[in-house]
């Protein structure tokens, strides 16, 4: 969810709300932050909206995210965001460069320890099949705490050993 609000920005959001559910919750107490779930509860009539609130907002988009298809942004800039079924086409019609020159996997609001997870996997089973990346391999964590999590758990040297470079954890690679 956070990770939603904070790139809702990159594409010309000024705010992005989710309520407070029992996921909320859930989740909270799984990521080690217990501390504010068990806050948040106690003060839930503060943190979840008034009825009738979304009048008082230029408009109100709810998005389902069970039916939220992958997306890839770019190329050159985070706004430009592409289902993933659709960026080929997307790429042929435009006057993008038809070639890759990078892959990367993360952004200053993205790349969490399941991401990696998943990254890692996707890699193994490439190598299993035989193949290696055709472009730079860049990796970066969302946090300091993935990246420490993901490093302690031999992720990220895995990712090197494949090809990956490892960037900081920062906004603004290009």
């Amino acid at each position: 969810m956070a990770t939603g609000c904070n790139m809702s920005a990159e594409i010309g959001s000024t705010s992005c709300i989710f309520p407070w559910t029992g996921s909320t919750g859930r989740y909270l107490q799984a990521t080690d932050r217990g501390l504010i779930a068990n806050a948040a509860r106690q003060n839930y009539n503060f943190i979840t909206p008034d009825e009738g609130s979304d009048k008082h907002f230029d408009e109100v988009l709810e998005i389902n995210l069970d039916t939220l298809e992958p997306h890839i942004n770019g190329p050159f800039r985070p706004d430009l965001s592409h289902p993933l079924s659709r960026f080929s086409e997307e790429v042929q019609g435009s006057t993008w460069p038809q070639t890759r020159s990078s892959a990367m996997v993360g952004s200053c609001t993205n790349s969490s320890y399941e991401d990696l997870k998943k990254v890692v996997n996707m890699v193994r089973e490439a190598s299993t099949a035989g193949l290696n990346p055709k472009v730079p391999f860049l990796v970066t964590a969302g946090s300091e705490k993935s990246r420490a999590t993901v490093e302690q758990e031999g992720i990220l040297g895995e990712l090197e050993a494949a090809g990956a470079t490892i960037l900081s954890s920062s906004c603004g690679h290009a």
